[in-house]
């Protein structure tokens, strides 16, 4: 039976109506005093209200999470007055924005406040990979201005969305590649909660169903660059979803990605790319293409507040380039900000179009832009390899150069070696070795590797 004490608030509710309670001896069972923060699943959900979190203390836009949501108030001053080591940051991150709750009031020390609010408080949530939520996070930079990279990982169950690995990336406090979340109960959220919406492979233009075995694969954290891989057994045509991801860091908050995602069944494999940049709403939005001819795009249609299916479902005047180059880069810009996805797979064809960017009430008849890079075929075998740059300091782009490698045949039909050159120094990427090969001067077989000269 469903009750409000199911959610968080509800169950800090339970655990405060008990908490000091002193079991009467000889009772059957039960002894001591309660404390249901001291171990146990309520103090694991606590600590993953923290530790999911987004540098800038808000909630990350996955499953059914409205965009820009923060925790509330008062499970913050819980957490402080209950697990001081671990919300102290959170604490004082949040306290200078909003005014303490009736629990701060009446239950928390207020030197003890005091002293968790210094001038300058930079929230630094950890690298990590929660197996319930199954979501893995990669970070790096602290404070508003850290960035975060989650792998939806996502297994079947409610509130849950269409989007076994979708990528969200926020780069430097500005959402890059991004998930529209919830917009509380309207229609639009049949979009929202599709497959189509998101950031992944979408096989035979079809949603993934609500049954799925996802799994971590492999996840690897550093100072330098972080690793996470996941698969899923989600469509049934496919042997294969698995999606590897490196997030490369430089200097302050300044990173990219190396994406590397294997699809193996279906007749039709779409990479679908969208970004949160370059919307309707953004002052000098646009999408352009190098290396590739893409015809002109037509002006993005004015829905307004329109619910026609037409209008909050599904892509709009879509453009293509059939048989593109192996390398090509697509640039999402606006006047503040600008992503460039640099293409590094074969494809039969690059799509370009426009669909539902709708986050909130505030952004009605909002629209986002759309690239498909494409492959179609009986027993189709896909590696969509793509590296992912948000524009670093002052605009300036951190990459020269990416390439992939011919790979030696020795080392596996999957395998795939990557070549950047950026201003932090030049990086050599190798994925999915099955045996030891020399490539680029280097001998390697694995998993996933990684070298940097600078």
């Amino acid at each position: 039976t469903f009750s409000s004490a199911s959610y968080i608030g509800g169950l800090v509710g339970v655990a405060e109506s008990l908490h000091g309670f002193r079991w009467p001896d000889g009772f059957p069972g039960r002894s001591g005093t309660v404390d249901l923060y001291g171990d146990g699943r309520l103090r694991l959900l606590m600590l993953a209200h923290v530790d999911h979190l987004l540098p800038d203390c808000t909630m990350p836009p996955l499953a059914d999470t409205t965009v820009g949501y923060r925790p509330a108030q008062r499970i913050v001053d819980v957490g402080f007055k209950r697990l001081p080591k671990e919300y102290a940051e959170l604490f004082a991150a949040t306290a200078a924005g909003s005014s303490p709750s009736e629990y701060a009031a009446l239950r928390l020390d207020a030197s003890a406040a005091e002293t968790a609010k210094p001038q300058t408080v930079e929230f630094n949530p950890p690298e990590i990979y929660f197996p319930a939520l199954m979501t893995g996070f990669l970070r790096h930079g602290r404070g508003p201005r850290g960035t975060t990279l989650a792998l939806t990982v996502s297994p079947d169950g409610g509130h849950r969305h269409h989007d076994n690995l979708a990528l969200f990336y926020a780069d430097r406090g500005r959402t890059i590649l991004g998930d529209q979340g919830y917009v509380c109960d309207t229609p639009m959220n049949r979009w929202i909660r599709s497959t189509g919406s998101h950031n992944l492979v979408v096989v035979d233009d079809g949603d993934q169903p609500r049954r799925r075995r996802p799994r971590l694969d492999l996840m690897a954290t550093s100072p330098t660059v972080s690793v996470v891989e996941a698969s899923s057994q989600v469509y049934e045509p496919c042997d294969q979803y698995r999606r590897t991801v490196a997030l490369v860091k430089g200097p302050g908050a300044e990173t990219f990605a190396v994406d590397v995602f294997r699809v193996g069944g279906g007749k039709k494999h779409a990479y679908r790319v969208f970004s949160e940049l370059a919307s309707s709403d953004a002052p000098q939005g646009k999408l352009r293409f190098e290396g590739l001819k893409m015809p002109p795009e037509p002006p993005l249609p004015q829905v307004a507040g329109s619910t026609a299916p037409e209008d909050i479902f599904g892509l709009r005047d879509v453009r293509a380039a059939d048989q593109p180059s192996s390398a090509w880069q697509a640039t999402w810009s606006q006047a503040d900000r600008s992503y460039r996805l640099w293409s590094l797979s074969q494809v039969d064809r690059v799509e370009a179009s426009n669909g539902p960017g709708q986050e909130d009430r505030s952004q009605v008849g909002r629209r986002v832009r759309y690239v498909d890079l494409v492959r179609s075929g009986d027993g189709l075998a896909s590696v969509f390899v793509v590296v992912h740059e948000p524009s670093g300091a002052d605009g300036k782009w951190p990459i020269r150069s990416a390439r992939r490698l011919d790979v030696p045949p020795e080392a596996g039909p999957q395998a795939v070696a990557v070549a950047v050159d950026s201003d932090w120094g030049q990086y050599l990427f190798l994925s999915d070795f099955a045996k030891e090969t020399q490539i680029d001067g280097v001998r390697f077989a694995g998993s996933f590797g990684v070298l940097c000269r600078t």
